[in-house]
């Protein structure tokens, strides 16, 4: 069986756990269904303190970090950014964990925010990376030492996947399916779950944000009026004459 270790970061995300439990779930129970053995052993790995209060878990028991074995391929799933150093801080202890499974030989998955606690272990410094498209300026800033890639839905790069946000993860999910299987049950998967296959820019769910701290005072007012008028008919030569003269 192939050793998929799946790690429940502080903050995950729930619906990231649950997408990616819910679909390995799928394959293995596709196999047996076909009267052969599950392809997929799934452990969740913890660090710290851990009390099992969703019932999502209840097929698992997850295990702490110290007990794991060599891993095939490790899962990281979304988590909050809000505060993305205390989020980072928190889960410092993966770290160590995950540069031993790669040298190793195991492959590193991360899914949406999640590229911020693989980025953190350095594993992707001079490898193209994804995230969630509007966490892209963070990571950027975080990690210029990754080859940043933010309108891509999936990346691959030496044994190391990233996703970008949300239902992106789906994505990275069918490329490890079609790699450890084959595409015929990578197929299935996407009608099981309505994932459009050919998906490959997630540029167009961005939300635009406008910089405000660079520094020049007249692009800030110019900034200002615009968004005191945007529901106005107005013309730049009007915005212009609003602007009064320095």
């Amino acid at each position: 069986m192939i050793q998929v270790a799946l790690l429940l970061t502080k903050k995950y995300r729930l619906l990231s756990i649950a997408a990616i439990l819910d679909v390995f779930d799928t394959v293995n129970s596709y196999y047996k269904s076909n009267g052969k053995d599950a392809i997929f052993n799934l452990n969740l790995f913890y660090i710290g303190d851990y009390t099992n209060e969703v019932a999502i878990f209840e097929k698992y028991i997850p295990k702490l970090l110290t007990s794991s074995d060599r891993q095939d391929i490790v899962l990281i799933p979304a988590f909050d950014t809000g505060e993305i150093g205390l989020s980072l801080n928190e889960n410092v202890e993966f770290l160590p964990w995950l540069q031993q499974q790669y040298k190793k030989g195991a492959e590193i998955a991360s899914f949406c925010t999640g590229a911020f606690l693989l980025a953190a272990s350095g594993l992707l410094n001079g490898k193209q990376a994804t995230t969630h498209i509007n966490a892209s300026s963070a990571f950027a800033s975080y990690f210029p030492d990754v080859t940043f890639k933010p309108d891509a839905v999936v990346t691959h790069d030496t044994r190391i996947y990233t996703s970008g946000g949300a239902t992106s993860s789906f994505h990275l999910l069918l490329r490890l399916i079609h790699n450890y299987c084959n595409r015929d049950v990578a197929v299935r998967v996407a009608k099981i779950f309505s994932i459009d296959m050919n998906r490959e820019q997630q540029s167009h769910f961005g939300s635009f944000t406008p910089i405000r701290d660079h520094g020049d005072e007249l692009v800030s007012k110019i900034q200002h009026c615009m968004e005191n008028t945007y529901s106005e008919p107005i013309t730049i030569d009007d915005i212009l004459k609003q602007i009064p003269s320095s």
